[in-house]
């Protein structure tokens, strides 16, 4: 991933916030890869799990866990996967 700098004027969080919690919640599902929601009307075989306003798109596999998308949960998911 990458941040742009930001202006303490637009945002009070640090940038690398969303980034650490990204990667927390990475490990957390490489260590439980069936926490996620099966999502078979997007995509066979693949998982969304919550983080704020996103969701993080997987699929498991038998050694390891590929992350796949993570999108921001108002967008249109239909449209994006078809």
């Amino acid at each position: 991933m990458k941040f742009l700098p930001t202006s303490p004027e637009i945002t009070s969080k640090p940038p690398f916030a969303l980034y650490d919690r990204f990667i927390a919640r990475f490990e957390m599902l490489a260590q439980t890869p069936k926490a996620g929601r099966e999502r078979p009307e997007l995509m066979p075989q693949i998982r969304s799990f919550p983080e704020g306003n996103y969701l993080i798109f997987y699929r498991e596999f038998e050694l390891v866990v590929a992350i796949l998308r993570v999108l921001h949960s108002a967008r249109d998911l239909e449209e994006i996967f078809s």
